[in-house]
């Protein structure tokens, strides 16, 4: 690849860009469930017992749970640059999706407007996630040592050297 084309690919790479704001959704979301399942426990002055009892046994503590565990494996996912990170990413997205349903068949219509809100931030994020040049430079397919722009950067240098060890040899004869 030529210069242009290498300085064109390098600034999609990294957890920057739109990845950094996703990045930041995801942590404010981890600080507002677990502040609301706090505040759920302390309002009904829970004791540690029966307040794992509520988080593991009822409708709404089990997928917070689950949303809570999936945001924190993909910040790891994430940060170790693997792609389980889309699998994870998903599967919150599916979690909360499955539970304003789950939620919203005992309730009343109000929680069509948090289904609609969830549908449309998963699709514009699901969406980001897989379609990311970013994503894709950045995170290293299962099994693999290295990224893809990694890879792409050690052969430009092999490349590079070559050359110049050709225009060496061409200038000593």
């Amino acid at each position: 690849m030529s210069e242009i084309e290498t300085k064109q690919f390098e600034p999609y790479y990294g957890l920057g860009g739109w990845l950094l704001y996703l990045q930041i959704g995801l942590g404010i979301n981890l600080v507002i469930i677990i502040y609301r399942l706090a505040n759920i426990i302390s309002i009904m002055h829970l004791n540690w017992l029966d307040a794992i009892k509520l988080l593991f046994t009822t409708l709404y503590g089990i997928p917070n749970v689950l949303v809570i565990i999936g945001i924190i494996a993909c910040f790891i996912s994430l940060w170790m640059k693997s792609m389980m990170f889309r699998i994870f990413y998903v599967s919150i997205h599916a979690v909360s999706f499955l539970s304003v349903i789950l939620i919203g068949l005992f309730s009343d219509l109000s929680y069509l407007l948090n289904l609609i809100g969830v549908s449309i931030g998963a699709s514009i994020w699901i969406t980001y996630v897989f379609k990311s040049e970013r994503i894709k430079n950045t995170l290293r397919k299962v099994g693999q040592e290295k990224t893809e722009y990694e890879i792409y950067i050690e052969e430009e240098k092999s490349e590079s050297l070559a050359n110049n060890q050709n225009e060496l040899q061409e200038n000593i004869r």
